[in-house]
C-alpha cells in the first residue's frame, strides 16, 4: 500500500469583532469555526491512516525472519555482493586491516594482568601498614658516657641480637659495647639471659670477637646458640663478616666459629632455626640461605624480590618460622615479609613511632617468631639526650590475629593523672601507675612525649625520694614534677611552659650540658625549694655557672638551704650562682651571686652590699663580687635604679633611690632634715657616697643645726652626724 502523507500546516486567520467600514479577507466568527473544524477532519483522517500503517509494518516485521524465503533472500545477496566484488572488497579493506596481532595481544594481556597484581597487593596492604604492637617488657642499661666516668668503664649497654627460647621461657639478647672508650673498637660480644615473662636477670657471659651480634638462635636439638656476626670493627672502620659463632647453651662459652661458604654476599645479618621444619636459615636483604643444621652448609639460596622502593632501608635481623621470611629494618623502622621457598616478597608493615601510642620506639633491632606466630621484637636506644640509660624494650605483635594495643592511660582531658617514679622500682614492664611505677626519670618523660591522643592529661609526676636520672624537657607543658627531696644529675629545660619543679635537688652527675639547672626559650617556670647539693661533680664542671636562664620568665622560691650538704649561694664562691640573660626574674630572696644582662625584668632588687659602714670607710662589694665571680661594671648596666637604706642616730631608717649612673665611678648625695617638734631648731645633713669599680667609699659625712633666737635671728652650727649605710640595692623599679 501507498501512502501520501503530507504535513499538516498551520492555518492562519484573522476576523473583526465589529462590521467592518471596507470588507477584506477577514473571516466572521461562523466562517473561522467552520475552518477549525475542517482542519480537524483532516487531521484525524492522516493519523488514523498512520495508525494502519504502523500495524502493517509491526505485523511484516515479525513475521519477516520466519519466512522461508529469508534465507535464499539473504543467500541472493551475498551471491550478488560475491559477483560484482563488494564482498571481496569488504573482507579485505574492512575486517582483516583491522584484525588484532596476537603477539600484540598476549603483551596487553600481560602488562594488564601485572597491573591487576599491584593494583591486589596494595589493596592487600591496605588497613596493614602500621603494625598493632604491645610493650611486653623493657630493661635500663647504664650509660656512663655523659657522667664523671667519661665512657671509660666497659659497658655492654647496646642491646643487638635476641631470640626468645620457647622451651625455656628464657630470651637471650647480645649486647655491645657502648661505653666512649670500647664503642667501635672492642668486638667482644655480651650474652645475657632473662626470665622471659618477668625479665629478671639469669646469667650473662662475654663472648670474644662475636662482632655486632645481629641475629642470635637456638637449636633445641643440639643445644647450641648460633650468633650471626655481620660486621667486625678494625680501629672505627667496619669490617663485614660471613661468620658464625656457635656458643654452648649450658655454659655460655664458644665452642667453634664458621664461616659461610658458597654464598654471594659478605656478611649475613641474621641466623634462624626453624623449629617446624628443622632447617636453619641465614641471609641479608638482598639473599635468603637455607643452611644444614649440622654443618651450616649451603643447602639453597635465594635472591630476595624486594621492591626497588625498599633497597635503601637498613636490614638489621630476620627469622624463618613455617615457610615464611620475617626481616626487621631501620631506617625506616619496618617489618618486611618473603615467601622462604621462592624468596618473593609478600608484605611491609611500618613500625609504630610510639609502640601503644606511648612507649617510644626506638632502633629496631632483631625478632623472633613463636609457635603461636606471635612475633617479638627488640628496640633498643638512648633513653633521652645525654643519656645515663640505654633502655631496651620487647613489643609482641601478630600478623594473623592481630594484637590489641591497650593504653595505660585513660580518660578525658580534664581529668588530672598522676604518674609515678620510684628509683626501687623492679617493675618489667612498669606503666606509671602506683603499682608499677617507672624507674627512671627518661621513662616518664618519654610518656609525656607520646601521642597525646591516647593519653589523659597527665599533670603531675610523683617521685618517690631517691637518686635520679636528668630532668630534661623540651616543648613539655603544665606538668609539675614533685621531687620529695630527690636528687637528680642535671635539670634542663627548654621551650616549654607552666612547669614546676617542686623539691628537686641537683646532684651534678650528668655532662651532657654544663650548668646543674638551664632553662631557655621557656615561660612559667617555677622553681619551688630547690637546691644544689655539694657533690664532687661540682669541680668536674668546666663552665663558670652552676645555673643559667636565657630568654625565659621563671619564679623561685626558696633561699638559702641550710641543710648540711647543699649548697648556700649567697656563700659559695667558686662560680657564678645564676647567670641570667633576658629574663623575667622573680625571686623571694636576693641572691648576691646571680649576673644578669642589661635586658630583664625582676621587681627583687639585687643587694650589691649590706653591714654598715660609717663615714671615712671604703667597703668591698658583696663576696661573689669580692672573690672576682664577677665585677659592679658586669652587672651594673643591667639596673637603672640604685638605692642606699641609712640609718640615723635614733635607729631611724631611710631609703634613697637614685637613677644608677653606668661610668666607672659615680658620687651620690643624700641629704636628710629634722625640724624639732618643740625648740626653733633644724637639722640638716649631708652624706657623701662614691660607688667604684671595685669598691665603694662613704667619703664625707656633714651637718649643720639652725637655731631660730626670740628676735628671729638664725644661728648655725656645724657638727659630724651619726649617720651609718645599711644596704646598696640594685633594681629595676
Amino acid at each position: 500500500m501507498n501512502y501520501n502523507f503530507s504535513k499538516f500546516q498551520p492555518f492562519r486567520y484573522w476576523c473583526y469583532k465589529v462590521l467592518p467600514l471596507v470588507y477584506d479577507d477577514s473571516l466572521s466568527y461562523y466562517e473561522l469555526l467552520c475552518k477549525v473544524i475542517d482542519a480537524l477532519n483532516k487531521i484525524g483522517n492522516t493519523s488514523n491512516e498512520l495508525i494502519t500503517a504502523f500495524e502493517e509494518l509491526k505485523e511484516w516485521c515479525e513475521n519477516y525472519f520466519e519466512s522461508t524465503n529469508f534465507q535464499e533472500m539473504v543467500d541472493n545477496k551475498l551471491d550478488q555482493m560475491a559477483e560484482d566484488g563488494t564482498l571481496e572488497s569488504l573482507i579485505n579493506d574492512k575486517i582483516l586491516a583491522n584484525k588484532v596481532d596476537k603477539t600484540e595481544f598476549d603483551e596487553y594481556k600481560n602488562q594488564n594482568e601485572q597491573a591487576m597484581d599491584a593494583l591486589e597487593d596494595k589493596v592487600d596492604n591496605i588497613g596493614m601498614q602500621s603494625l598493632a604492637t604491645q610493650r611486653v617488657g623493657r630493661w635500663l642499661l647504664p650509660n656512663l658516657n655523659s657522667t664523671s666516668d667519661k665512657g671509660a668503664t666497659l659497658q655492654y649497654s647496646y642491646a643487638q641480637g635476641s631470640v626468645v627460647i620457647e622451651s625455656k621461657n628464657t630470651i637471650v639478647i647480645a649486647y655491645i659495647p657502648y661505653n666512649t672508650d670500647d664503642f667501635q673498637i672492642n668486638n667482644d660480644l655480651m650474652l645475657r639471659e632473662y626470665n622471659f615473662t618477668t625479665g629478671a636477670f639469669i646469667r650473662e657471659a662475654v663472648i670474644p670477637g662475636g662482632g655486632h651480634g645481629n641475629g642470635i638462635t637456638y637449636n633445641p636439638a643440639n643445644n647450641r646458640i648460633y650468633v650471626a656476626k655481620c660486621f667486625t670493627w678494625n680501629n672505627k672502620t667496619q669490617v663485614l663478616s660471613n661468620d658464625i659463632v656457635i656458643v654452648n647453651y649450658d655454659n655460655f662459652t664458644v665452642e667453634s666459629t664458621v664461616t659461610l661458604s658458597g654464598i654471594p654476599t659478605q656478611n649475613v645479618t641474621f641466623i634462624s632455626y626453624d623449629i617446624d621444619t628443622n632447617t636453619m636459615w641465614s641471609g641479608g636483604s638482598s639473599y635468603l640461605y637455607q643452611l644444614s643444621p649440622d654443618d651450616l652448609s649451603l643447602v639453597k639460596s635465594m635472591p630476595l624480590t624486594l621492591p626497588n622502593t625498599m633497597r635503601t632501608f637498613t636490614t638489621q635481623s630476620g627469622c624463618v618460622r613455617d615457610g615464611i621470611y620475617y626481616e626487621v629494618t631501620s631506617s625506616p623502622e619496618t617489618l618486611l615479609t618473603y615467601n622462604a621457598t621462592t624468596g618473593e616478597f609478600l608484605n611491609l608493615y611500618n613500625l609504630p613511632n610510639f609502640g601503644q601510642g606511648i612507649f617510644p620506639w626506638n632502633e629496631t633491632e632483631s625478632i623472633t617468631c613463636l609457635s603461636n606466630k606471635n612475633l617479638y621484637i627488640l628496640t633498643c636506644g638512648d633513653s633521652q639526650p645525654g643519656p645515663e640509660y640505654e633502655i631496651a624494650q620487647l613489643f609482641v605483635a601478630n600478623l594473623s590475629d592481630g594484637v590489641a594495643e591497650f593504653k595505660p592511660f585513660y580518660g578525658n582531658a580534664g581529668f588530672y593523672k598522676t604518674v609515678y617514679v620510684d628509683a626501687n622500682s623492679t617493675a618489667f614492664n612498669p606503666d606509671g601507675t602506683q603499682n608499677k611505677p617507672f624507674k627512671a626519670t627518661s621513662e616518664v618523660i618519654n610518656i609525656l612525649r607520646g601521642n597525646s591522643n591516647f593519653l589523659t592529661a597527665i599533670v603531675s609526676i610523683q617521685f618517690t625520694k631517691g637518686s635520679y636520672d636528668a630532668i630534661r624537657l623540651y616543648g613539655i607543658s603544665n606538668v609539675e614534677f614533685i621531687g620529695n627531696g630527690s636528687d637528680f644529675s642535671l635539670i634542663q629545660i627548654g621551650r616549654c611552659s607552666g612547669i614546676q619543679i617542686q623539691s628537686c635537688n641537683v646532684r651534678k652527675n650528668n655532662f651532657n650540658i654544663g650548668e646543674c639547672i638551664n632553662v631557655y626559650r621557656s615561660t612559667g617556670v617555677k622553681f619551688d625549694n630547690c637546691f644544689i647539693a655539694n657533690s664532687a661533680g661540682l669541680s668536674q664542671m668546666t663552665v663558670d655557672r652552676l645555673c643559667q636562664f636565657e630568654f625565659s620568665d621563671i619564679i623561685w622560691r626558696g633561699g638559702n638551704n641550710e641543710n648540711t650538704g647543699y649548697l648556700i649561694p649567697d656563700d659559695y664562691t667558686d662560680r657564678i650562682f645564676f647567670r641570667m640573660n633576658t629574663i623575667s626574674w622573680v625571686c623571694e630572696y636576693r641572691f648576691r651571686n646571680a649576673v644578669w644582662s642589661y635586658n630583664k625584668l625582676s621587681p627583687t632588687s639585687y643587694v650589691l652590699w649590706d653591714g654598715t659602714a660609717n663615714n671615712g670607710s671604703t667597703n668591698n662589694y658583696n663576696p661573689s663580687i669580692s672573690a672576682g665571680l664577677f665585677s659592679f661594671p658586669d652587672i651594673r648596666g643591667a639596673f637603672r635604679y640604685v638605692t642606699f637604706t641609712i640609718e640615723t642616730g635614733d635607729s631611724r631608717r631611710r631609703c634613697y633611690k637614685f637613677y644608677l649612673e653606668n661610668q666607672s665611678s659615680a658620687t651620690y648625695f643624700i641629704q636628710t632634715n629634722n625640724v624639732a617638734d618643740t625648740a626653733n631648731t633644724a637639722e640638716i645633713s649631708e652624706i657623701q657616697i662614691q660607688l667604684g669599680e671595685n669598691n665603694w667609699k662613704f667619703t664625707k659625712s656633714r651637718g649643720m643645726n639652725l637655731v631660730i633666737g626670740g628676735d628671729s635671728q638664725v644661728t648655725g652650727s656645724m657638727f659630724e652626724p651619726n649617720i651609718a649605710v645599711k644596704v646598696i640595692e640594685l633594681s629595676d623599679i
